[in-house]
């Protein structure tokens, strides 16, 4: 150092001033000073925290809200300045608040970051939302008859509804199409032991036990559901409306009758499972969702959070209670994708249950003494288990987006996926697709994955921007949605999985329509004509074979 006496420096000089140098050694640090806009963002949450409390017995529409009623926690004021860790903390806290629509006497929460912030923002898309629905008037609707109401009912004791099994014909027909179709992705059942279950019940009706007659007619309800309208007629003789409104009541009394709720088995939740699956085509209300969550209590009450080998449970009976627990663990993740509702509690209820083994029917039996190990090449398990991977990763980021320490780096989310990546790839290294079914399922497992992949980088994205606005998504962005949901019409445009198109109208890509939807309105000034035209053309497409609307119906 030098050992010169400090001169006054020339700016001091200019401008007048008396230069003074820190003293040695670390500063003092002073205290933050409360800013007007600090007073002003706690008035404003203490007042939505207000509103939150009054919006269910006030549902008149609030002066700053254009339609319908929302209590937000996302609309915090957020100071021009950079934001420090812990105001990000703060708003990323705040934007998994959600908000809550009141829909006349009812309401709908939405806490998924992608619905939530297009609800806040678009005035229109709120006040679809906010609209109470009018309950179906027709007696021959279809909203009327397909709806999982009935699973709540009381049974009739004085009738059986073992007199409405359809004829031994019928119902061969039936199982033949629900294993071809509709087993290799709902894949609850060991089909030998099923199958002798199912034609003992068809050789006599009148002496199977109401759970066998429920699990029998959620076959046959799944069955028709597969179908086609001209197909249903030729195996069933009857219109397919009409079938399925007489397999669904009967599997609904089936069920109150053997009193499901009060005592659940095995093979009354297989049934459920299978009509839920089904359910899914015909109906995209909140009932649906809500039937999965009991469900899963249902299954809770009989043990099934708890890895049957550590309860003395057989080898067989262990992994058929796999099946089922992951089965539904996977199915209540969609509530994010389906209703806005990202639900925080999957993960934490998996407790310690092992994942069922790649295996085929046939290679378990009840009385065996032990398990093989999972098999490297393709079964009817390898979807399931390629679905439980994604659903575990997609958990997994959102538990982290909550974290009381702030969002990871986006180094961490790819990791993540890249894990997720690697596990299920190495389960599909040996499927062939050649083979329809084993096509099937390398299309979905990937499309599934690359969909967590795309969803959970634009949800991590809005949770870090000032004030939560979605940042402009890039071309390259942009076009990887856009084939994604090209990828996935096609899926459905092949011939030789016809058997499985019912599982388009049953799991509609709501998220990538709403990313492409939402990019092509927010910038249309700034597309070029291609861009825009693939964009529309592939939601187009996606509308076409789904059957559904994007946004109302999603939000139940």
């Amino acid at each position: 150092m030098s050992s010169r006496p400090r001169t006054r420096s020339c700016a001091c000089v200019r401008s007048g001033f008396e230069c003074s140098y820190p003293p040695a050694g670390v500063p003092a640090r002073r205290a933050k000073k409360t800013t007007i806009n600090d007073v002003a963002s706690r008035i404003s949450q203490m007042e939505k925290t207000i509103e939150a409390f009054k919006a269910g017995q006030d549902g008149s529409p609030q002066p700053t809200v254009s339609a319908g009623s929302v209590t937000s926690a996302n609309s915090v004021p957020t100071p021009a300045s950079t934001a420090t860790d812990a105001e990000t903390r703060e708003r990323v806290r705040g934007s998994r608040e959600g908000l809550l629509l009141n829909k006349g006497t009812s309401s709908h929460y939405v806490n998924e970051v992608l619905f939530s912030r297009v609800i806040e923002q678009e005035d229109d898309v709120r006040m679809a939302l906010a609209t109470p629905k009018e309950p179906p008037h027709q007696v021959d609707s279809p909203i009327s008859h397909l709806n999982p109401m009935g699973w709540l009912s009381a049974g009739i004791a004085s009738v059986s509804t073992a007199i409405y099994h359809p004829q031994r014909r019928v119902a061969i027909r039936l199982w033949k199409v629900f294993v071809d179709g509709v087993d290799p992705y709902v894949k609850v059942l060991h089909i030998p032991t099923t199958e002798t279950t199912l034609y003992t019940v068809i050789g006599d009706p009148t002496k199977a036990s109401n759970e066998n007659l429920a699990l029998c007619f959620a076959i046959y309800f799944a069955a028709v559901t597969a179908t086609s309208p001209n197909e249903a007629l030729d195996i069933t003789g009857e219109d397919k409306k009409q079938a399925l409104v007489r397999y669904r009541m009967c599997l609904e009394q089936s069920m109150a009758q053997s009193d499901f709720l009060e005592n659940p088995t095995i093979t009354s939740l297989q049934a459920t499972a299978i009509y839920g699956a089904a359910m899914r085509v015909h109906n995209s209300c909140r009932a649906v969702w809500i039937m999965n969550g009991l469900a899963l209590r249902a299954a809770q009450s009989i043990g099934l959070h708890r890895d049957g080998s550590k309860l003395g449970l057989s080898p067989f009976e262990s992994e058929m209670r796999r099946r089922i627990w992951w089965y539904f663990q996977e199915r209540d993740g969609r509530g994010a994708e389906d209703y806005g509702l990202q639900n925080p509690s999957t993960a934490a209820t998996v407790h310690s249950v092992a994942l069922p083994r790649n295996l085929h029917d046939s290679d378990i039996s009840p009385g065996m003494k032990e398990l093989p190990p999972s098999r490297l090449d393709w079964t009817r398990m390898t979807l399931q288990l390629c679905c439980n991977q994604s659903s575990q990763a997609w958990d997994h980021l959102f538990h982290m987006s909550c974290s009381a320490d702030g969002i990871p780096d986006e180094d961490v989310r790819r990791r993540v996926i890249k894990d997720a990546v690697e596990k299920v790839e190495g389960i599909l290294q040996r499927c062939n697709p050649v083979i329809p079914e084993q096509r099937m399922t390398i299309r979905t497992a990937r499309l599934i994955l690359c969909k967590v992949d795309v969803v959970s980088r634009r949800q991590w994205q809005i949770l870090r921007s000032p004030d939560d606005q979605p940042p402009m998504a890039t071309e390259a962005e942009l076009t990887e949605a856009v084939e994604l949901l090209e990828l996935s019409n096609c899926m459905w445009q092949d011939d030789d999985l016809i058997a499985y198109q019912w599982l388009a109208r049953s799991y509609p890509q709501y998220h990538i329509m709403l990313f492409i939807l939402r990019h092509l309105d927010s910038s249309w000034e700034f597309q070029d004509e291609r861009e825009w035209a693939l964009g529309w053309a592939e939601v187009d497409g996606a509308h076409d074979v789904e059957g559904e609307s994007v946004l109302v119906d999603a939000a139940g």
